[in-house]
């Protein structure tokens, strides 16, 4: 029974990023975003560089959550989805912090 609440929940995050990704391109249309308010605010103090870090942080944080998703639809099995999961998260919170930096 909880294996398979645990892999259906894995199922729904290894699509979360498609539907973040989805949601902001229709409300990016209408509406400015958090996203597009931070790039405007990276790009004046950082340039190119801040923005180029900023777009590897939000698909860093979806690989992420897709990987966790494909590691948990498979009950924690996989070793090399695991070691993809870990080198991600590391590459994530490096480059979240390098983002937050770059804000400032």
């Amino acid at each position: 029974m909880i294996e398979g609440i645990v892999t259906i929940a894995g199922l729904c995050f290894t699509f979360l990023p498609v539907l973040i990704y989805v949601n902001y391109l229709l409300t990016h249309v209408s509406k400015k975003t958090r996203f597009d308010y931070h790039l405007e605010l990276v790009k004046d103090k950082k340039g190119r560089f801040g923005i180029g870090i900023a777009y590897l942080e939000r698909i860093f944080f979806g690989i992420v959550v897709c990987f966790f998703g494909i590691l948990m639809s498979e009950f924690f099995a996989n070793e090399i989805v695991f070691q993809i999961l870990v080198i991600s998260l590391i590459l994530y919170v490096i480059l979240k912090y390098f983002d937050e930096k770059n804000e400032k």
